[in-house]
C-alpha cells in the first residue's frame, strides 16, 4: 500500500505534491531547520502520524509542539490548523487555474508575516554565507511569491505580495550579479520593477532602478548609470532611503570620474538622519559605518590617495559577518594601495580577499581580484 493511501491531512497532500517520501521529507525538514536556525524537529514516525491525523494507537493527535508547528508553517507558508486539516483537493480533480486562485485566496496577514520572516532569514544567510548558499532558496521563494501574487484576487494581499516579490527579486538580482551572471541579475531587476509597479510602490520601483545601475557601472557604462540615478523619483522616501539614494548616486559619479559631484552626494547622504527602517519601503542595510565604507569606496574609484586610510578605518569598524561587503572593501583596498605603491599591504589584502571570495563563490569579486593580481605582479 502506498504511504499516501491512508493520508488524511493537507500536510500529507502537500508532501505528495513535492513527490517526496516521508523519509525524504523528514530529512528535508531537518536540513531546513538547521539552515534557518529553527529549533523544531520532525521524525519520520511523527510525519506519518501527522499525515493520517492519528496516533499509532488510532487515538486523535494531541497538540503539536510550538517549535514543530512554526517549522511546518515556515516551510509551507500555511498555518498549522490548515496543514492538519483535511486535504484541500477533494475527491474530484480541481482545474489548475481554480487551484492556483484557491491557493492565493489563503494568503492572510499571518502568512505575509511568515513570508517576511523567511525573507529576513534568507538575507541573513546571504550576508553571512554568501550567494552560493542562499541563491537557490531565494529563487525558489521568489517563484512561490510570484505565483501567489499572479493569481491573487484580493487587492490588499496582492499589494503585499508585490512588495515581497520586488524585495526578493532585488535580492536575487544582487546575488546573480555577485555570481557573475549579469543577464540573470538584469532580468531579476526587471521583474522587481514589474512587481513594484503592479503593487503601486514607487519607492520599490526606484530602488530596483538604482540597484540595476550597479550593473551598468560594472559594464563601464558609468554615464548611463548616472543618468538612471539622477532621474529617480524619490518622492515620499524616508531619510534613510534618501541617504541610500544619494550614496548610490555618489558612487556612480565617482565611477564616471566626477569626483566633486560624488563628494557632494556623499555629503548630502551623511547629513540625513538614518533612523530606523520604515514600513513598506525597500530594505536597505545602511548605518554610519556602511555609509563611511561606501564613501571610502567612491574615493578609491576616483583614484583619491586618501582612499586607503578611509578604507582601513572602515574595515576596522565593519561587522565581519557581512562577508561579501568585507571582500568588496578589500578589493578597494588593493586598488588603493596599488595607487600609493604600498605593494606589501596590497598583497596582504589581495590574498585575504581571494580566499574569502572563493569561499562564498563571489565570481564578480574574484574576477576583479585576478585583474588586480596581474597589476600587482607587474608593479
Amino acid at each position: 500500500m502506498s504511504q499516501h493511501a491512508t493520508a488524511r491531512t493537507e500536510l500529507a497532500r502537500l508532501i505528495h505534491e513535492r513527490r517526496m517520501s516521508y523519509e525524504e521529507f523528514a530529512e528535508y525538514v531537518e536540513k531546513y531547520a538547521r539552515d534557518h536556525g529553527e529549533p523544531g524537529t520532525l521524525s519520520v514516525r511523527h510525519v506519518q502520524r501527522l499525515a493520517v491525523g492519528k496516533r499509532d494507537d488510532g487515538k486523535p493527535l494531541g497538540p503539536v509542539r510550538k517549535a514543530t508547528a512554526r517549522l511546518l508553517e515556515r516551510i509551507f507558508s500555511t498555518d498549522i490548523e490548515t496543514l492538519l486539516g483535511p486535504p484541500k483537493s477533494g475527491s474530484r480533480p480541481v482545474p489548475e487555474l481554480a487551484r492556483l486562485i484557491g491557493n492565493s485566496k489563503k494568503v492572510s496577514p499571518h502568512l505575509i508575516a511568515l513570508l517576511k520572516e523567511q525573507i529576513a532569514m534568507l538575507r541573513r544567510l546571504d550576508r553571512e554565507l554568501g550567494a552560493r548558499v542562499a541563491y537557490n532558496e531565494v529563487k525558489a521563494k521568489e517563484r512561490q511569491v510570484s505565483e501567489l501574487r499572479k493569481y491573487s484576487l484580493t487587492p490588499s494581499m496582492r499589494t503585499e505580495l508585490g512588495i515581497l516579490q520586488a524585495e526578493l527579486c532585488t535580492l536575487a538580482g544582487w546575488q546573480a550579479f555577485d555570481l557573475g551572471d549579469s543577464i540573470a541579475a538584469w532580468n531579476f531587476y526587471e521583474k522587481s520593477k514589474a512587481a513594484a509597479a503592479d503593487a503601486g510602490q514607487l519607492l520599490h520601483l526606484s530602488y530596483a532602478h538604482a540597484e540595476q545601475a550597479s550593473i551598468l557601472i560594472d559594464l563601464g557604462m558609468c554615464r548611463e548609470a548616472v543618468d538612471v540615478l539622477e532621474a529617480l523619483d524619490r518622492r515620499g522616501a524616508p531619510s534613510l532611503l534618501r541617504s541610500w539614494f544619494s550614496a548610490a548616486l555618489g558612487e556612480a559619479y565617482a565611477a564616471a570620474g566626477r569626483s566633486k559631484e560624488s563628494q557632494r552626494s556623499f555629503d548630502e547622504a551623511m547629513c540625513l538622519p538614518l533612523g530606523e527602517p520604515s514600513i513598506n519601503v525597500p530594505y536597505v542595510a545602511l548605518d554610519e559605518v556602511s555609509l563611511q565604507r561606501w564613501r571610502a569606496s567612491a574615493l578609491a574609484k576616483s583614484g583619491d590617495i586618501r582612499a586607503a586610510t578611509a578604507l582601513e578605518s572602515s574595515l576596522q569598524r565593519m561587522d565581519p559577518s557581512s562577508v561579501r561587503a568585507v571582500v568588496s572593501l578589500r578589493v578597494d583596498l588593493v586598488g588603493a594601495y596599488l595607487l600609493t605603491k604600498n605593494l606589501v599591504l596590497a598583497q596582504n589584502h589581495l590574498d585575504q580577499a581571494l580566499r574569502s571570495a572563493e569561499e562564498i563563490g563571489s565570481v564578480r569579486h574574484s574576477a576583479k581580484l585576478r585583474v588586480l593580481e596581474h597589476k600587482l605582479a607587474c608593479a
